[in-house]
């Protein structure tokens, strides 16, 4: 049963992916079922929905999971495009009794027509500790790491703190995120000229409305997103991701609400 619950919050990985093209991502996790241990149906499920969209979590997985995923964003700020990125991960250590985490490799971008596929590549890491009594985890990442490129070099790699609680109760879960970021995480309309010391906060709300969907608000870099997230088969750790993101319409040169979505697979060993 621990293990089923070890890919709680993964397939929210794909943070920023199409939004800072890049392919960067950050996976999350929770070992811990004890959140949703009156709702019978949650027993049935091989993964849950996510509850992030664009900003990285406090939950962070342990050792025996694998991932992959692919996100696109339509209406891209600035070229209008859209693009999409691709992500695959890996769990490590033990969340509950000690420390865990996840190493991602981002690949972007899909759309061959802005220089070539898969022509930028970057590393994630998370790091934290899921407290089982409280329902509460903290994580340390980054985010960007540029391991290749083939036009303007990437920007440098963002660094951030999450805490997420976990909140049961009779009507429909939540889970809330709350976090602070340097580079990527600070506000878009910043005019800094150091944005690797400008911070940032960011956050993300989600509701479990049934077993298999969670609505979820977020909040990240002064965009505000709104989706769903669907697990459309019980028995199959497939995770689909639906969001309207910038639906303010923050970001410069963005004159519509981009359409984000992700497609994300689990396999446990």
């Amino acid at each position: 049963m621990k293990h089923r619950w070890l890919i709680l919050g993964i397939t929210g990985m794909l943070g920023s992916t199409a939004v800072a093209d890049s392919g960067e991502s950050s996976a999350a996790a929770s070992g811990n079922a004890s959140a949703f241990r009156w709702v019978s149906n949650f027993d049935e499920l091989r993964t849950l929905p996510g509850f992030a969209l664009t900003s990285p979590s406090g939950l962070v997985p342990s050792a025996g999971v694998v991932f992959a995923g692919v996100s696109g964003l339509t209406d891209a700020p600035g070229s209008g495009k859209t693009d999409g990125a691709a992500a695959i991960g890996a769990g490590f250590g033990n969340a509950h009794e000690g420390i865990g985490g996840a190493v991602t490799l981002g690949l972007g971008s899909i759309n061959p027509e802005d220089g070539g596929a898969f022509n930028r590549g970057t590393l994630n890491l998370s790091v934290g500790h899921f407290n089982d009594e409280a329902l509460a985890g903290v994580s340390f990442g980054v985010r960007g790491i540029d391991l290749w490129h083939a036009d303007d070099e990437l920007p440098n790699p963002s660094f951030y703190t999450a805490f997420t609680q976990l909140f049961p109760n009779d009507v429909a879960p939540v889970i809330a995120t709350l976090g602070v970021g340097n580079n990527g995480f600070r506000f878009l309309r910043s005019t800094t000229d150091n944005p690797e010391s400008a911070l940032g906060v960011f956050g993300s709300v989600a509701a479990y409305v049934a077993p298999q969907v969670s609505v979820i608000a977020d909040y990240t870099s002064g965009v505000s997103s709104l989706g769903v997230s669907l697990v459309p088969l019980p028995d199959v750790p497939l995770t689909l991701q639906l969001g309207a993101w910038d639906i303010f319409k923050y970001t410069e040169d963005n004159d519509n609400v981009s359409f984000l979505g992700s497609l994300t697979y689990v396999y446990q060993f």
